[in-house]
């Protein structure tokens, strides 16, 4: 609460304290990769090269 009011005094936005975004799953990563390849904007191979750095060794 501090510092959301020195913030406000200061004229800047308070830092996001709690406001992290949530990580993709990899199903998720994956999921929305596919649908690159399906619009033709991933090629297949960038497809299977982005899947393998997912998936780790």
């Amino acid at each position: 609460m501090l510092a959301t009011q020195l913030a406000n005094e200061q004229g800047s936005a308070p830092p996001p304290e709690a406001v992290q975004p949530r990580p993709q799953s990899v199903a998720d990563e994956l999921g929305k990769l596919k649908a690159l390849v399906e619009k033709g904007v991933l090629t297949q191979d960038e497809f299977d090269q982005q899947k393998a750095r997912l998936l780790g060794p």
